[in-house]
């Protein structure tokens, strides 16, 4: 609903759409890039975050390709995370609890359904996702009402996760853009008399790492789907602190790396590796 009502206000889809894992819903602040741009002579650019924690490359694909609308389609992609998005042998906590939904069914059963039916400005989940919000939401036609209210209990729901001694009151609040904003500022110094450090050799991020699987197969479909679409495609691998950057991981970095490399050769697909900076 709140992509829906940003494109009504805007009278198009944005320019630009962030997608990833927190890192992409915490890590790029769309005004901030907007600004960036228009500063660079690109007046106009309109930019929009759909990132989602713990996202992988197959909860990219699968928002993408199945749920978004060709009208919500942006010109180009920014996805922004790191090498746990392709680790196939790492439980995919977020993408599993999107598949055993109810809504996933529904999902399911409206592109079969519509196999023969499909049209050019139409997902098969537009028909299922505007009966549902009219029948949730009478005011549907005053969308600016509604991200309000979306905004404002997502805010309201988030404040329970805070504490005054380490987040302000500003964080975990979305915009109207999509964006979550932190105002922590990571210091090993302090962070590590709290937790424990964990190496690269135990995070279960990089666990029997393996980019031979279900993770790469998904970023190959959305490069293929982007290819098909004519939609630019650029991955940033983003920044991380030395203090997790140890011999282990840098290793992991260097194996994804290459693979990206590879498959810039193969898709229109950009890399840009952020990941030591």
């Amino acid at each position: 609903v709140l992509i829906d009502s940003y494109i009504a206000s805007l009278g198009r889809a944005p320019d630009v759409m962030i997608v990833g894992s927190s890192r992409a819903l915490r890590g790029i602040d769309p005004h901030i890039l907007e600004k960036s741009l228009a500063g660079r002579g690109y007046k106009g650019i309109s930019v929009f975050n759909m990132g989602i924690n713990g996202a992988t490359a197959q909860v990219v694909n699968l928002k993408l390709t199945k749920i978004l609308t060709s009208r919500q389609l942006p010109k180009l992609i920014i996805w922004a995370d790191g090498v746990r998005a392709f680790n196939s042998n790492r439980e995919d906590e977020t993408y599993n609890a999107i598949a055993s939904s109810s809504g996933y069914a529904q999902l399911e059963q409206v592109l079969q359904n519509s196999a023969h039916t499909k049209t050019k400005n139409a997902s098969p989940l537009s028909e299922i996702l505007s009966k549902t919000l009219t029948d949730w939401l009478p005011a549907y036609a005053d969308r600016a009402q509604i991200r309000a209210s979306i905004v404002s209990d997502y805010n309201r729901l988030t404040t329970s996760f805070s504490s005054q001694d380490t987040i302000t009151d500003r964080s975990l609040q979305i915009d109207s853009k999509g964006f979550v904003s932190v105002d922590v500022q990571f210091d090993p110094q302090t962070y590590f008399r709290v937790y424990p450090y964990v190496s690269g050799e135990y995070d279960l991020d990089y666990r029997k790492f393996d980019l031979n699987g279900n993770q790469i197969d998904a970023l190959n479909a959305l490069a293929g789907f982007c290819d098909r679409h004519r939609l630019e495609l650029i991955f940033v691998n983003m920044p991380m602190h030395d203090s997790y950057l140890d011999a282990s991981r840098v290793g992991y970095e260097k194996v994804i790396k290459k693979r990206m490399q590879e498959l810039t050769k193969r898709w229109n697909l950009t890399y840009i590796d952020f990941s030591t900076i």
